[in-house]
């Protein structure tokens, strides 16, 4: 993927040389929230990086333009079956081209190896463009996934099934 005026874009899982982009990548994204809910104890979770999104059953994947990061997200297992996708972020700059199309579909395809049969998130109306992308990408509205949802919160899921064709 190429940037207009940038250097090509590489997704790949993110190392333990990349965990300070992803704190500050985590940081912006953070900022750009108008709510407080996504990041209980969000402190905790940037100092035990990769922590949850690490394999197995986890993912974390960055997004880099020469040595800049562009953007993230991350997977988290919430039981054998299901995963949570949290932590999507683009960078403005890298907005519009496609980058959280490829993004969401590497974690997808990632999820699906891990055998996870579906995935969960949560989003907030605010968040028009990634909603918007959710909704192309399959994910429907389900109830609240755990009993500390605040409201004005959407929930989603994706089916990761796939069809047997015999």
């Amino acid at each position: 993927m190429l940037m207009p005026g940038q250097h090509p874009i590489q997704i790949r899982q993110a190392t333990a040389g990349d965990l300070p982009r992803l704190r500050t990548l985590f940081r912006e994204y953070e900022a750009s929230i108008d709510s407080l809910y996504c990041f209980q104890s969000f402190e905790a979770e940037l100092a035990d990086l990769p922590g949850y999104y690490a394999s197995p059953g986890g993912c974390l994947l960055i997004a880099c333009s020469g040595e800049a990061a562009a953007g993230c997200v991350a997977l988290r297992r919430l039981n054998d079956k299901s995963g949570e996708v949290k932590r999507f972020f683009v960078r403005e700059p890298y907005q519009g081209a496609g980058l959280g199309a490829e993004l969401m579909a590497r974690l997808i395809a990632n999820a699906q190896n891990t055998g996870f049969e579906s995935l969960v998130l949560e989003t907030l109306p605010t968040m028009r463009s990634a909603n918007r992308l959710y909704e192309r990408l399959g994910f429907v509205p389900r109830s609240a996934y755990h009993r500390d949802s605040e409201p004005g919160i959407t929930h989603l899921s994706l089916s990761l099934k796939r069809e047997s064709f015999e």
